[in-house]
């Protein structure tokens, strides 16, 4: 049986944390509760911040093992016309 990728791990457990205080955030703000929506903002940047991660780590990944396509070169992007 081949194991999980730490990657995988860490981001479902970011997920599942940030989506269990989302739902009790949520029970909150139905109950009246008027910072609820600042906490949810705090709460969703940590799950943003693991995907974004995970989907650049997934990319550089899939570049190097499958060749990426063009490159750019770093004197394309300091070049002065």
């Amino acid at each position: 049986m081949k194991g999980r990728e730490t990657s995988k791990f860490v981001l479902g457990c970011v997920l599942g944390v940030c989506g269990l205080f989302a739902l009790a955030i949520l029970v909150g703000w139905f109950m009246g509760k008027e910072d609820a929506t600042g906490l949810m903002a705090a709460i969703c940047a940590p799950a943003g911040t693991a995907l974004g991660y995970y989907y650049w780590k997934a990319k550089n990944e899939n570049l190097s093992k499958y060749g990426g396509g063009h490159h750019r070169d770093e004197d394309e992007e300091t070049r002065h016309y």
